[in-house]
């Protein structure tokens, strides 16, 4: 942060996020999106247009629909 030090709170949600989002790949449709949000098994990823796509974790985990992308 160019000098500065990071907040405690800055610091919890930094460990929590990561400082590297998950990339997957929709197989069906060749779109790249990066998770943004799971909660309880919901998840939110973010196409590079900038739109929202909806998935369960167990669809996530379905290597004939997503794959993650190092």
């Amino acid at each position: 942060m160019n000098g500065m030090a990071m907040s405690a709170t800055q610091q919890r949600i930094s460990e929590q996020v990561g400082t590297k989002p998950a990339i997957y790949l929709h197989k069906p449709t060749n779109r790249r999106a990066s998770l943004v949000y799971e909660v309880a098994g919901a998840c939110e990823l973010e196409g590079i247009d900038g739109s929202s796509i909806y998935a369960m974790r167990v669809d996530l985990d379905n290597p004939e629909v997503w794959e993650q992308i190092p």
